[in-house]
């Protein structure tokens, strides 16, 4: 998505804010405990809204949307969120590619999401995940920092 101005991306945040909380009310209807919410709406929360205007970038003047998202996977999972997240841990990052998956099985049963790119984002997943998380691994028992870091930067 192109943005001109701080309108624009004030927008963006508007229509994330929006479809987060459609997504709580999914995982409520699901009957799903209120704090299991709670974590799944903190980790889409961290994608949309903090990583993806900001880090999802194709150009200086273009953000990655929620749909376009899916395309920055490996380097939010990979690398930003390793790096970036505080709180990063085996566990926290297996949430958060949880949280993130149902997220947009949310939106594809919505009719918000196609089902191609719910292929796309599930085979991303499969294929990713292990490898996230071995980075993860790596970077918690710092033997080998100074490599990591190459690689992550």
């Amino acid at each position: 998505m192109f943005v001109e101005s701080d309108e624009d991306l004030e927008k963006v945040l508007k229509e994330n804010e929006k479809l987060l909380e459609d997504f709580a009310a999914y995982l409520q209807a699901k009957n799903l405990k209120k704090r299991t919410i709670e974590k799944h709406y903190f980790n889409v929360d961290l994608f949309l809204n903090y990583f993806l205007p900001y880090n999802g970038c194709f150009s200086e003047n273009e953000v990655a949307n929620v749909y376009e998202g899916v395309s920055e996977f490996d380097t939010y999972f990979g690398n930003w969120y390793i790096r970036k997240y505080l709180q990063s841990s085996v566990n926290n990052l297996k949430e958060s590619i949880t949280s993130i998956k149902k997220f947009y099985q949310f939106l594809y049963e919505e009719g918000k999401l196609s089902k191609l790119d719910f292929e796309i984002l599930k085979n991303e997943i499969k294929t990713s995940k292990d490898e996230w998380i071995e980075i993860m691994k790596r970077y918690e028992d710092g033997d080998d920092l100074e490599e990591i870091y190459d690689a992550l930067f």
